[in-house]
């Protein structure tokens, strides 16, 4: 297959064809704040860039998008974003790898409620004709990268069985939930957050406090299936997903990160490759 991308850019800066083409902030830390790409940094970045925000922003603010958090977070301003061109090369792995670290990093100095909406969001460079079975080896791949150079060792707290609903991913010490939308997920618009593969990057811990087994989490969840149901215009919703849990749920907690457009399926992710340790 040809596959095409929408735009060819220097990931640390510069011009490409006389346009800008700025993918990291200047001075080269791994992401941006959200007032660092309010700035006069920010209409600098790559076209594709500012384009896949430009998306992803309309859909988070649209007032019936389901996932009321990420809304909320960009209310806030405690989106941070980060671009890199491919979920393979080293180049890229390593701003992921440092972006996470830097992030979570940051948790640590904020009280717990600022915390709870402060969310990494990674955008891939747009690629044409890409479907949901390549967006779900890119996500197979960047984890397992991930994982392969992560020198923490796994949280105790956390199963290495990646079939035991106990179990997470895990990054720096961290369990991670990692959301992931694309321009595949056609009838599941929730999860197309515009022309670029995005992630949505959060401790786990979070949506246990804010949305786990007890009453008020069990309305939470409730309100979100309904929303998530009728923004994806009568799209059963997934049973496999976070979300459903204690409403027939199956699948595991890898089955959430990216969904596919029926609910026949789970779209199975491993990282089996490299044993946990």
């Amino acid at each position: 297959m040809n596959v095409q991308h929408f735009a060819e850019n220097d990931d640390r800066g510069g011009a490409v064809n006389g346009e800008a083409s700025l993918l990291l902030p200047v001075g080269g830390a791994p992401y941006w704040t959200q007032a660092e790409i309010d700035g006069p940094g920010g209409a600098l970045l790559a076209p594709w860039a500012r384009a896949s925000l430009k998306a992803f922003r309309q859909v988070v603010s649209n007032p019936d998008f389901p996932c009321t958090f990420a809304t909320t977070s960009q209310q806030q301003e405690q989106l941070v974003y980060a671009f890199v061109e491919t979920t393979y090369e080293a180049k890229d792995i390593t701003v992921i790898r440092k972006a996470i670290i830097k992030y979570l990093d940051a948790l640590d100095g904020m009280p717990q409620k600022k915390a709870d909406y402060h969310v990494l969001v990674i955008f891939v460079s747009p690629v044409s004709g890409y479907s949901l079975a390549h967006y779900a080896e890119m996500t197979q791949n960047l984890l397992q990268s991930l994982h392969e150079s992560d020198v923490a060792p796994w949280p105790a707290e956390v199963p290495t069985d990646e079939d035991d609903p106990h179990w997470s991913f895990a990054f720096a010490g961290r369990a991670l939930f990692v959301n992931v939308s694309t321009p595949a997920n056609i009838a599941r618009h929730s999860r197309n957050l515009g022309p670029s593969m995005t992630l949505m990057i959060s401790p786990r811990d979070v949506f246990d406090r804010v949305a786990g087994p007890t009453d008020r989490g069990r309305k939470v969840r409730s309100i979100i299936r309904a929303r998530t149901e009728a923004f994806d215009k009568g799209l059963p919703f997934a049973p496999w997903s976070s979300f459903a849990y204690g409403q027939g749920a199956v699948g595991t907690e890898r089955s959430q990160y990216i969904l596919s457009d029926d609910n026949e399926n789970p779209i199975k992710l491993s990282i089996r490759q490299c044993p946990f340790k």
